[in-house]
């Protein structure tokens, strides 16, 4: 039996964080997309600049888990 692989490929080098896909999406997007509370906070953290790209799609998204929207609401009132 072949083994089944992961259909999420993670494209971001850590020095191109700023990186977005064809679609428009941060590796920001990407953590709150599949809900990785982890990776989103250390992005908040660490490169709040991700929230300026594409905001919109980033509020969008963060609304699939209320603990990430909550944050992400709190990390773009801080920088503005």
């Amino acid at each position: 039996m072949a083994k089944k692989k992961n259909s999420f490929v993670f494209w971001w080098r850590l020095d191109d964080r700023k990186a977005k896909s064809d679609e428009g999406k941060t590796v920001l997007t990407v953590a709150c997309e599949h809900r990785n509370k982890t990776l989103v906070n250390y992005l908040l953290d660490h490169h709040p600049e991700l929230l300026r790209i594409e905001p919109a799609k980033l509020r969008e998204v963060a609304g699939f888990d209320d603990d990430i929207e909550a944050n992400i609401h709190n990390a773009l009132q801080e920088l503005n």
